[in-house]
């Protein structure tokens, strides 16, 4: 099964969230173009692109002001099932 890389999930919370740069080393909170209802959108819109990762809301439960996106992306990724 085919999963995503950083930088493609980087350009679709971009695209969602009209956020001009995304460094994925940065805490996700601090940048003011992103908001929860842009990191929600992009949960959808991943789990409709690979609902084979398993991505789900909890991956956004216990974030906090030093949070990552590259942490988050490593999380869902962490939680997908392992291939046969």
């Amino acid at each position: 099964m085919e999963a995503p890389t950083l930088d493609s999930v980087v350009l679709q919370m971009q695209a969602i969230s009209g956020a001009p740069n995304l460094d994925p080393d940065s805490p996700l909170l601090s940048n003011p173009d992103i908001d929860s209802l842009d990191m929600m959108e992009f949960l959808y819109d991943f789990q409709e692109k690979y609902p084979h990762l398993g991505a789900s809301e909890s991956v956004f439960e216990d974030i906090t002001d030093s949070t990552t996106f590259r942490q988050i992306f490593d999380e869902i990724l962490a939680g997908a099932p392992v291939a046969a």
